[in-house]
């Protein structure tokens, strides 16, 4: 949290949060509840990503369509970049994320896949200096270096305790077959 206070601060320096903000730490809540809960379902079940994701979608587009229809005019009367930034938006950074995020938390834990998400921040640090030509600031620099830190120390947290052994195992299925600690088989 204080490392994304610190990337959000800019060149702006600190702040009451902003709508935008509270909006964004809404999102990694519910992120982390779903990414959380997909790893329990996907390692007692095996669960097909594209069927997943198809429900994730169509509840996503349900739940936001009433939020969304007053908007809709000004959508129609937007021009052709527009409507392909929207695609670009909803193929890559909705269908293709979820996608991707069921296909590793099946192949990893939901721990670990959730720690590498909680990398989005720094993703899109250099994104804003790419693309965006934004100018990397102190603050922004020391929130980047702080959040992988924390990752890299969460996975270890993360790998330590998977390898306490068979009263710990949360590992996903991909696991199935391998031996536990003490060479006992997985079932």
């Amino acid at each position: 949290v204080v490392a994304v206070g610190l990337i959000g601060a800019g060149g702006e320096g600190f702040g009451l949060p902003r709508g935008g903000d509270l909006l964004m730490l809404g999102a990694a809540v519910v992120r982390a509840g779903h990414v959380a809960l997909v790893g329990r379902v996907t390692a007692r079940h095996r669960v097909d990503p594209v069927h997943l994701t198809t429900v994730q979608m169509v509840t996503g587009t349900v739940l936001v369509l009433p939020f969304a229809v007053r908007h809709f005019g000004a959508l129609a009367a937007s021009d052709a970049a527009t409507g392909s930034r929207l695609l670009y938006l909803a193929l890559l950074c909705g269908l293709f994320a979820f996608l991707a995020q069921t296909w590793a938390v099946q192949r990893t834990s939901a721990s670990r896949a959730s720690l590498l998400l909680g990398t989005e921040p720094v993703w899109a640090v250099a994104t804003g200096l790419v693309v965006g030509g934004e100018r990397l600031t102190p603050w922004a620099a020391a929130g980047a270096a702080l959040l992988l830190v924390g990752t890299y120390w969460g996975q270890a947290v993360e790998r330590a305790h998977r390898d306490e052994g068979p009263a710990h195992d949360d590992r996903a299925p991909y696991d199935a077959g391998k031996p536990l600690a003490g060479g006992v088989p997985r079932p």
